[in-house]
């Protein structure tokens, strides 16, 4: 048995004696240390696991103090994890959590999943939940805009094992696991040059996407850099945005989604001379509404323009021409995910909050070598 764990038994010996009293305030850390004769590190560690259980409790500036009865009412909290995300209807969520599960299983740690439905009063009550029924921690794929951001950071400087996935919350200092959303984004623009096509659109975001959600900003500067270091002239116009009320019901309706991104792309198929020769998707699920846009404006893919995307979403595979894509990680962010939640339960202390996975770039059909008018290559 580790020191710590001998620690933690001897303090919930003394709080199941009573020893202190309920909403009692414990002794400083170095108090403790010289008490059980151990070093500040080992009391700091085994503190945070009954924080974790919600048998003591912090407030900043006041110290710790033993929790009342209530809170002490515990749904077996060494062996239960929390999973809450906007919603579980996409693949990547579910290949992450199926990820996280294979991690945790191996130590005996169960997965209670929460869907937050993309509302921030629901995410909230989830949260409170947490603490409330004990569980040992919590794997969360934020909603954004932050709007619970004063309750999250408490829960943190409590010492609540969280960690996150996907994407960071802004001003949150927690661990995160995310795919590294800005050299896939880099690597499939800089495929497409190598292919030689100059003119590149992109269908993103709305404006207010872009100022909370980090993988949309990252995804964006990395196709202005890759145009950029590659010597190209950019046309803004080539940077075209969902309409953020139709990606809202797109989260929820399957017609709207079809139709997300045909708009934009009529946008960039209306610019003539400057219209691009090959557009990049924000996500793969825009394909088919940019398939139907290029049918209509009779463009073959690729003969006539190229297509990439990013995820590599089932979709992806089944298109009438397959996509070029960037692979998401998903089984292993949500392993590493799981990996680093195990540590935090154990008190482990983790090095480095922000852990990226690489991503993969899958070439297939959609995507073609692009050679300007006027230019010929002669054939010895």
């Amino acid at each position: 048995m580790l020191l710590v764990d001998k620690i933690e038994r001897q303090l919930k010996e003394e709080l199941a004696k009573e020893t202190y009293q309920i909403s009692s305030r414990l002794p400083e850390e170095h108090a403790l240390a010289k008490s059980f004769g151990v070093s500040r590190k080992t009391i700091r560690q085994a503190l945070d696991r009954l924080k974790q259980e919600n048998l003591i409790h912090s407030i900043r500036g006041k110290g710790t103090f033993v929790a009342d009865s209530a809170s002490r009412r515990l749904v077996n909290p060494t062996s239960m994890v929390g999973f809450m995300a906007p919603n579980f209807k996409h693949p990547m969520e579910t290949s992450i959590v199926e990820g996280v599960r294979e991690y945790l299983s191996n130590y005996d740690l169960d997965l209670i999943l929460w869907s937050s439905d993309a509302d921030p009063a629901t995410e909230a009550k989830y949260l409170k939940r947490a603490q409330k029924i004990g569980l040992s921690g919590l794997i969360w794929w934020p909603h954004l805009p932050a709007q619970n951001h004063e309750f999250l950071q408490n829960m943190v400087d409590d010492g609540f094992p969280m960690v996150l996935v996907d994407r960071q919350y802004p001003g949150l200092d927690c661990l995160s696991v995310e795919p590294d959303h800005y050299n896939g984004m880099k690597e499939i623009i800089t495929y497409l040059i190598s292919l030689g096509h100059k003119k590149i659109g992109f269908i993103t975001g709305s404006q207010k996407q872009r100022e909370v959600v980090e993988s949309i900003r990252l995804r964006e500067g990395a196709y202005l850099d890759a145009m950029t270091e590659a010597g190209l002239k950019f046309d803004e116009r080539w940077m075209v945005a969902l309409d953020p009320e139709m990606l809202r019901c797109a989260d929820v309706n399957s017609t709207a989604m079809d139709m997300l991104a045909y708009e934009p792309a009529h946008k960039l198929l209306a610019l003539g001379d400057s219209r691009p020769t090959a557009i990049v998707l924000l996500f793969d699920e825009l394909a088919p509404s940019v398939l139907k846009a290029l049918k209509n404006g009779s463009l073959r893919v690729p003969g006539d323009i190229s297509l990439v995307g990013f995820n590599d979403s089932p979709v992806a595979k089944f298109l009438e021409v397959p996509l070029t894509t960037v692979r998401y990680p998903t089984r292993k962010v949500g392993r590493l995910a799981g990996e680093l939640m195990e540590k935090l339960i154990r008190g482990e202390r983790v090095e480095g909050k922000r852990n990226l996975v690489g991503t993969e770039l899958v070439i297939r059909s959609s995507a073609a070598q692009h050679v300007e008018q006027g230019y010929y290559i002669q054939l010895k």
